[in-house]
């Protein structure tokens, strides 16, 4: 049943706008720092150990609580486990939202007056370049290019034990445009990750992820 969650939000990411869930406790409240040394979620480690500016679940006024930039929120474990974020203007119009149920989401706060940065059951949320995972294994989840996850050709095995079999992989510019995308509801997925600087590689559905080229 989760990974089936993780298929839907999927879909709900990409194709429509709707409102996040109520938010969770985090691990921090907005704009406190701790020192990063454990290890991150995919197998991942930071580069190294920092102080960290964490943010806690809920809303975040663009600018005064939150500065914009890439964030990272790992998924935090509980009874449904699916971290979301997204951002919303002054009127309430969904401009972005993004989610996982394994891994991490990696999100793009834009500097717009008067807008609102949501997440809800997510952990460890802070600028992606402050929690970097250099070791991270291909898998579910958010992969930023370059730094996190090689350019080169994948192949993702769908997961057939999922209630709703879809695998599905996301490659979007650092300013979220979509600029590859590809599924299947059984087999595998090739996927071919360019080598653009700044952008996001994402996988869901998949109970293995290999690079193959």
């Amino acid at each position: 049943m989760k990974k089936s969650i993780a298929a839907a939000a999927t879909l709900i990411a990409i194709f429509a706008a709707s409102g996040c869930s109520a938010p969770s406790s985090g691990p921090a409240v907005p704009g406190s720092t701790q020192s990063e040394s454990a290890t991150n979620g995919d197998g991942g480690t930071p580069a190294a150990p920092a102080e960290v500016t964490y943010y806690d679940n809920g809303d975040l006024i663009v600018g005064t609580d939150i500065k914009p930039g890439v964030y990272r929120g790992e998924v935090d474990e509980g009874i449904v486990a699916l971290c979301t974020a997204s951002q919303t203007t002054e009127a309430g119009k969904v401009m972005d939202i993004r989610n996982a149920n394994e891994g991490s989401v990696i999100f793009t706060v834009v500097n717009k007056k008067g807008s609102t940065a949501t997440f809800s059951g997510c952990a460890h949320i802070a600028l992606a370049k402050d929690v970097l995972r250099k070791n991270a294994k291909p898998g579910n989840g958010y992969f930023l290019v370059g730094v996190e996850l090689a350019p080169g050709k994948y192949s993702a095995t769908v997961d057939k034990d999922s209630v709703m079999k879809l695998g599905t992989v996301v490659q979007e510019s650092g300013k979220g445009k979509v600029m590859d995308i590809r599924n299947a509801n059984s087999g595998k997925v090739v996927f071919t990750v360019k080598n653009v600087k700044g952008s996001v590689v994402s996988f869901s559905g998949f109970s293995k992820v290999t690079k193959v080229g």
